[in-house]
């Protein structure tokens, strides 16, 4: 990731873009552009990230919640979710 990318992360809280949807599944969620019609699918560990941001959490509080919910090293899920998020602003998911 790039620093200036990093640095917007940490200054911009994640929020969805207007015309995505998002949709629970027993596998994870499935997110959709209501506009271009693109859909992509997040698995369960995605999924509990966009709950968190849906209900106005950042990237902090994404981790903490996989930390607490799947056991993993607050850095490698630091690292994920900032990876995640990255990818999400570059598809026009999130803003």
């Amino acid at each position: 990731m790039k620093r200036h990318e990093r640095e917007t992360m940490m200054t911009t809280p994640p929020s969805f873009r207007d015309g995505i949807s998002r949709a629970h599944t027993d596998y994870g969620d499935v997110i959709l552009d209501e506009i271009s019609g693109h859909y992509w699918h997040a698995n369960p560990t995605a999924a509990l990230v966009l709950e968190t941001i849906e209900h106005g959490g950042d990237a902090a509080d994404a981790a903490g919640r996989l930390v607490a919910e799947f056991g993993v090293d607050s850095s490698v899920a630091r690292a994920d979710v900032d990876e995640l998020l990255s990818r999400l602003r570059k598809l026009g998911v999130l803003r």
